[in-house]
């Protein structure tokens, strides 16, 4: 059907001859690497000779090659309107997340400069505006675990494309771990977490800080899913 070919026209000929429009790169590398591992191979790429997205699976046989196509074209398209979706819906929920941390901010730096502009302070006001203070860092913190679950989000897409990057940086994944979890605290107020760690431990290394945060989060997350909600949660390094 795709190759507008009746039955008789293609079997047992050579592939080339049939459907020299087939050959782009990609197909091409794959078919011949079928031909010299003697491996099947399976993926998924644009046909230029169809104008379609297929799936693809090639069989070495005794003679040659047997080529199977599966038109996903439909699939493809839907996984396109989804991260079309996905990245709207990333755009319009990030916008108020930053304009609440914003605000947030802008309090606690009033609230610093009405402490040391003013003298007569007494000090149950001192302990008050920092307990103040303290919530509103709090609810940034909160801002920032929702900003990265919304980030998340656009990474399904840059993951399914192949697109996602990497900001590698020196860093102690001790910190990452203890921040990683204090933040969870705040998520999960009403589960124990206890985090084992070696005084005075550091460990170097070249990471993304905020993917191995997601990586941490999931473990711990799904630690807090699949345990008993009296029981504790042992977080380690």
């Amino acid at each position: 059907a795709y190759l507008g070919k009746k039955r008789e026209e293609v079997l047992g000929k050579c592939m080339w001859e049939v459907i020299p429009a087939l050959l782009g790169t990609t197909f091409e590398d794959h078919y011949r690497t079928a031909m010299q591992t003697g491996q099947a191979v399976h993926f998924d790429a644009f046909h230029p000779a169809f104008q379609r997205w297929v799936e693809t699976h090639v069989y070495p046989t005794p003679d040659g090659l047997s080529i199977y196509f599966h038109d996903i074209s439909e699939r493809k398209q839907a996984e396109r309107q989804k991260d079309i979706f996905l990245g709207i819906t990333g755009h319009e929920l990030r916008t108020p997340l930053a304009a609440l941390k914003g605000t947030l901010q802008l309090i606690d730096r009033r609230l610093k400069q009405f402490l040391k502009k003013t003298d007569a302070v007494t000090p149950e006001m001192v302990t008050f505006f920092e307990g103040i203070q303290q919530y509103l860092m709090d609810g940034v913190r909160q801002v920032d675990i929702q900003t990265r679950l919304v980030n998340d989000l656009s990474d399904v897409s840059r993951i399914t494309t192949g697109t996602l990057q990497l900001s590698l940086q020196h860093s102690d994944l001790v910190s990452i771990v203890r921040e990683t979890v204090e933040d969870l605290r705040l998520v999960t107020p009403d589960r124990e977490l206890l985090l084992e760690l070696p005084e005075n431990m550091s460990v170097k290394v070249l990471v993304d800080p905020n993917r191995i945060s997601q990586v941490i989060t999931n473990y711990v997350t799904n630690a807090l899913r699949y345990s008993s909600s009296d029981q504790p949660v042992h977080i380690g390094l």
